[in-house]
């Protein structure tokens, strides 16, 4: 092995430090109709072993379906320390179930002792749909 592969696997067994927490959740869109479906997605970096995600709860949206999903990356930082980030992405499809202005609440995630949360989202609600079906046009033929 040559000396560049050498320091590669010395960097990488030296001991890895975590980047710091991240949380937050997002929608992919604010104005929704009560036939329409978004997605919320509930993010966690480099929350340690143990730590629980509390989901949002709430009577005025229905949760249709939620997905998880985890990436890993291993980076050279300042004076060549490894760090390692990971990063757990929850994805819920959701419905809102009456017209107004509702609000999403937080998300928390208990570390220990310890909870974070996320800010809360105002969605804004219309009866029926905010457009056409997405999943009609999919079925389309082009």
């Amino acid at each position: 092995m040559g000396r560049t592969g050498s320091a590669l696997i010395a960097v990488m067994l030296a001991a890895p430090a975590f980047a710091e927490v991240e949380f937050h959740m997002s929608v992919d869109r604010k104005k929704v109709g009560t036939e329409d479906t978004f997605r919320l997605d509930i993010v966690v970096g480099n929350a340690p072993d143990g730590a629980a995600v509390g989901f949002p709860s709430t009577q005025d949206f229905e949760v249709l379906s939620r997905g998880e999903s985890t990436q890993m990356g291993f980076s050279v930082g300042p004076g060549g320390q490894g760090v390692i980030k990971q990063v757990r992405k929850y994805t819920l499809t959701m419905r809102a179930l009456r017209p107004g202005q509702l609000t999403i609440p937080a998300a928390s995630l208990q570390i220990g002792s310890k909870v974070l949360k996320t800010e809360p989202i105002t969605i804004d609600a219309v009866a029926g749909r905010t457009g056409p079906d997405p999943r009609a046009q999919q079925r389309q033929p082009q």
